[in-house]
C-alpha cells in the first residue's frame, strides 16, 4: 500500500490520499499529525509540501515510521530554508536544510528525542521549479555536488527553491 499524505488537489491514482481539508478526491480527512493507522502498512509514503506545515517534526517523523513497513520507503519535498517561500508563508512552522534528516538517520549518535531511525537513501537540491526552471539545469549539478559548502558561503547569495529527500524505515 501507498500513501499520499497532506495530498491536498494532488491526488494520487493506487494511493490512500490523506488531508484535513474535504478536497475531491482525498480519501481520508483528518489530522495528519496522528495517522489513523495499524502499524506497518505502508510500503511507500509521499509527502509533497506538507511536513514543513506540522506543529512538531518529530511526532510526524515517528507516525511516518510507525506505519511504514520495514525497509519502507518515504519520498519527501519541501521547501529549502533559503527560499522565501519557506518563510514568507505564516503556516510555515519548520524549516528544511540539507542536513535535516540527518537527526533521524541511524548511524546519528546524539539524537535523544526520536527512537525511530531512518537510512537516508538520496537527497538533493531543486534550484528553481516553475518559469525559471531552465536555471535548475544548469545550477543543480553544482550545488548538489558541495551541498555543505553550498549551505554554509552561498545558499543567501543564491537560494534554492526545494529539497527532496528519499528515506527508508530501519526497524
Amino acid at each position: 500500500m501507498k500513501l499520499n499524505l497532506g495530498c491536498g488537489k494532488d491526488i494520487k491514482q493506487g494511493y490512500v490520499n490523506i488531508d484535513k481539508v474535504f478536497l475531491e478526491g482525498v480519501n481520508i480527512i483528518c489530522d495528519i499529525e496522528e495517522l489513523p493507522f495499524k502499524n506497518n502498512v505502508f510500503d511507500k509514503i509521499l509527502c509533497k509540501h506538507v511536513l514543513e506545515h506540522i506543529n512538531n517534526l518529530i511526532d510526524i517523523m515517528t507516525e511516518i515510521h510507525r506505519v511504514l513497513k520495514e525497509e519502507g520507503i518515504v519520498r519527501i519535498e519541501v521547501p529549502h530554508c533559503s527560499c522565501i517561500l519557506a518563510y514568507s508563508d505564516p503556516t510555515h512552522k519548520t524549516f528544511f536544510s540539507y542536513t535535516t534528516m540527518e537527526y533521524f538517520e541511524t548511524m546519528r549518535k546524539f539524537n535523544w528525542y526520536s527512537k525511530v531511525k531512518f537510512q537516508i537513501v538520496s537527497r538533493r537540491f531543486q534550484f528553481s521549479g516553475g518559469r525559471m526552471k531552465f536555471l535548475s539545469f544548469f545550477i543543480d549539478p553544482v550545488i548538489n555536488l558541495f551541498p555543505n559548502l553550498y549551505e554554509r558561503l552561498f545558499m543567501w547569495l543564491l537560494p534554492c527553491e526545494n529539497i527532496f529527500f528519499v528515506l527508508r524505515a530501519k526497524k
